[in-house]
Formats: structure tokens, sequence, C-alpha cells
């Protein structure tokens, strides 16, 4: 419950019947109480993980992904160039706000399948280790720590995803996982947009089950169980009319968010729990469950729920088949990631193979655009909440045949200044784990004596930032 006198920081929540809660935008009246407010970095990061590589030049292949302009300043106009032709050139409307970085190589080779390899690797710049049923990586990831350090005591990063098979799924099919608790302990992402949600209102766990079925079941908002506390929270003198209009933003998104779970889920909405026990796999239902999934990261960073997320689109590989051009059906992206019908190096060619791998590229450029255009919707006393940390887009892989160089990364938002936006990069060849430890400093996490981290990863690859990243 929420007094008028009472001091609240953007982590404190509003809490309303039944256990539900939801975190608080960050206000004028709020800021000078911030605990986080000084030191260099951001607020918060966000990575989200392709699969099955980019099309991008390679042996004889054409170049369709990096811009077309030399390494250097990017702008609006020199991306927007590019716009058909190259992939980045979806993304030029935040041109000023991008950092693309071309050159990074996972340092270890694969020790089973170069896609699960790939998971393993990018987000912990670790060793990949043989298993029985999938491989692991010994090292803990980059969202894990930032968590550690900036998320409220035992809140875990948020981990999402959009594919096709179950978490208990092994062998080929096993979903691949990015984000890791500690070495050989992978974390498990939540595939099911209505689950992730009900956990980040209070709605999962040990709340009353009855609660989240009432909800939808009624088709109450979260809004409406949590009127009480906003009639109080909006009654506070200091808030200022920027404050009142951010509060109605965000209460807005929850509202939307609930409209597009409860419209996604079964054709009979009021039995939509049980429906979407099943329903969130459902390949036909892919580009539904993934723009659900990147509204919850924007709902999660801008409520303040966490300072650390991931969203991995696809499983160990991507089989996921998408209709472009009005209506044509492509075959399913693995194959066509591999040029053949099959999913190793066997099958007949795929005729325009190269052509069905950059539309689906830019498809996901698009969806990322979709996220970085909510965030840069919220405002902050400090400006736009995407200008307040980071997006970071990469992939498992650099090419559909595995190869691991170069993987792709696209940062966006300039972590409160920290990061130096409006470039496009080529570091030459650099292993992850450098990256990795620049992204930390962007993420406000830093050695106990204010240095940079310099050692993230394996202790086996050499130390160091990308300096050339940081303003």
């Amino acid at each position: 419950m929420i007094r008028q006198t009472e001091r609240i920081s953007r982590r404190r929540v509003l809490r309303g019947i039944g256990g539900v809660a939801v975190g608080l935008p960050l206000l004028d009246a709020f800021r000078e109480r911030r605990a986080e407010a000084a030191g260099p970095g951001g607020d918060f990061a966000v990575f989200v993980v392709n699969d099955n590589g980019v099309q991008q030049a390679h042996n004889s292949e054409p170049e369709t992904f990096w811009p077309s302009a030399a390494p250097g300043k990017t702008t609006q106009a020199s991306l927007g160039a590019d716009m058909g032709t190259r992939t980045l050139g979806e993304l030029a409307a935040h041109a000023d706000r991008l950092l693309i970085v071309k050159g990074i190589a996972h340092a270890f080779g694969s020790v089973g399948c170069a896609h699960n390899g790939g998971d393993g690797q990018i987000l912990t710049a670790a060793h990949p280790i043989r298993g029985a049923s999938f491989d692991v990586c010994d090292g803990e990831s980059i969202d894990n720590r930032i968590a550690t350090v900036r998320n409220p005591p035992g809140r875990e990063p948020l981990a999402l995803r959009a594919g096709k098979f179950p978490d208990d799924a092994t062998g080929f099919e096993y979903p691949g996982h990015v984000s890791y608790r500690a070495p050989l302990q992978p974390r498990a992402a939540e595939p099911n947009p209505l689950a992730a949600y009900q956990r980040m209102v209070g709605m999962g766990g040990s709340t009353d089950p009855g609660m989240a079925t009432t909800l939808l079941a009624r088709r109450k908002s979260v809004n409406d169980l949590l009127r009480t506390q906003m009639k109080r929270l909006l009654a506070r003198t200091d808030l200022s009319v920027a404050d009142r209009q951010r509060l109605e933003q965000h209460m807005s998104t929850i509202r939307d968010i609930e409209m597009k779970i409860t419209g996604q889920l079964a054709s009979d909405k009021i039995a939509a729990l049980q429906d979407a026990s099943t329903d969130y796999l459902n390949p036909a239902r892919h580009e539904q469950v993934l723009t659900l999934q990147l509204d919850l990261l924007a709902f999660a960073i801008s409520s303040g729920y966490t300072r650390a997320a991931t969203l991995k689109i696809g499983d160990r590989i991507d089989r996921a088949i998408w209709t472009v051009d009005g209506g044509t059906t492509l075959p399913e992206f693995h194959m066509i990631s591999h040029r053949i019908y099959g999913d190793g190096g066997r099958g007949a060619p795929i005729s325009g193979a190269v052509g069905m791998h950059h539309k689906i590229d830019v498809i996901h450029a698009k969806k990322i655009k979709y996220l970085l255009d909510q965030l840069a919707a919220v405002d902050t006393p400090q400006g736009t909440l995407l200008d307040q940390g980071f997006v970071a887009w990469t992939n498992q892989v650099a090419v559909g045949v595995h190869d691991y160089y170069p993987i792709p990364w696209i940062i966006a938002g300039g972590a409160k200044g920290y990061l130096r936006t409006g470039q496009y990069l080529n570091v030459g060849k650099v292993t992850g784990n450098k990256i990795l430890n620049t992204l930390l400093g962007a993420a406000g996490v830093f050695r106990a004596t204010g240095d940079p981290i310099d050692d993230f990863g394996a202790k086996s690859t050499p130390g160091g930032v990308i300096s050339a990243m940081i303003a």
C-alpha cells in the first residue's frame, strides 16, 4: 500500500487484490530518491537473440545485411538509402541511437551442434561443454550478472522465448537457452506470454491461482484491481503534470497488453488460461507470440520490473515458416538458412534461398524496430526510455551454415551517454567476451573500485573492452 508520505523508488509497486502488483514508471516526484541515479552506465539491458544467422556476404553470396556505406557515422539518410536492399535499412528511424558492431567472433568452436554452441556462448563468452542431449556452457550470462547487481534482491532477469518446442524437449529439438544462472546451469526462458505477464504483475507463483482466471473470465484489468492504490497515488500533491501523463500512459500500456493477450488465445476467451497451456507453441501463432513477447519486454523495462531481459527467437534452431510478399509461404527458415530442403548437408536445393533469408532478416529487423519504437515513446525526466539503457540484437551464429564470424551485434540506445551511438564500427576480429565486457559497463555494472569489468567470460580469452564503443 502506498501512503502520501511514503518514500518511493522506481522499484516499488502498486499492490492490489489477491497479490496483484505492478511496477511504477520513473516519476519526477521520486527522482531524487533513486539510489541508482549516480554513476556511469544506463538503467537497463535487453538482449534479443535470433537463430540461423543472417544473410551477409559469405563465400559467393551477396551482402544484404550490413550497411552499404563504409564504417563510420550513420545517419537516418545513410541507413534509409539501404531500405529494401540491406536489412539494417529497416532501423533507419533510430540511426542516431544505433551502434552497429561488425567483427565479433565466438571464441570457441562447437562441441556438438553449432546452433547449440552458439546459443551457449553468445551471452556467456564461455566454453561449450558436451552434454548427453544438449550442450551447455561453463559460465554465467551477462543478463544474469546485470540482474544480480542491479535488480532487487532475488529478482532474476526476465527470460522469454518465441519458439516451437517445450522446455523439456531434448535432442535436435532442444529449445535452446541463452541465459545462464551459473556455469552449466541454463535458465529456461518462458515461452508463454500470458504466464510471463502474470508473473510480472504478481499473479503467478504462490498467488491464488483463481485470481488469473477471475481476471480473464470477468474481463477485468489489472488496472481495475489496482484502482484504489492508483487513486491514492494520483492524489499526491507532488506529482507533476508530466508524472500524471506517464502514469496514464503506463496503465494504458497494461490495458493494451491485456487486450492483445486475451485476443490471441482461444476463440473462447473465457477459457483462455486452459487453452494457453498448449497454444502458445503453435507454429501458426509464432508471429503473434513474438510480438507479445516484445510487448512484455517493453513493459518489463518501463515498469521497472527488471534491469535485464532476454528474448530468444526460435529454439535450438528456428523452424518458423513465414509468409511474405502478400501471400508467398516460404519453406522452413532453418532449411532456407542451409539453402536445401534438409536440416543437415543433404537435400534438394531451395531456389532463391538467399533472397528468402534476406526477407526473413527484414521481418526480424522490423520486429526490433517495433520494440525500439515502444521504448522511444516512453518519456522519462532524462529523455526517452530507450536512451536510458540499451537493446542489443544479435544471433547465435553468423550465417546459416554455422560460421561463428562475424556475429551481428546491433545495439540501440546510448545508456545515458555511455555508448558512442550513431556509428557503424568494423572492429576486425574480436572475441565475444570483449563486447560483453563493454556492455556490462553500459548497463552500469563495474568493479567495486569503479573500474570497468574486463574479464567476463572464459579466462582463456584476452580481456578488455571495445573502447571504440564507449563515448
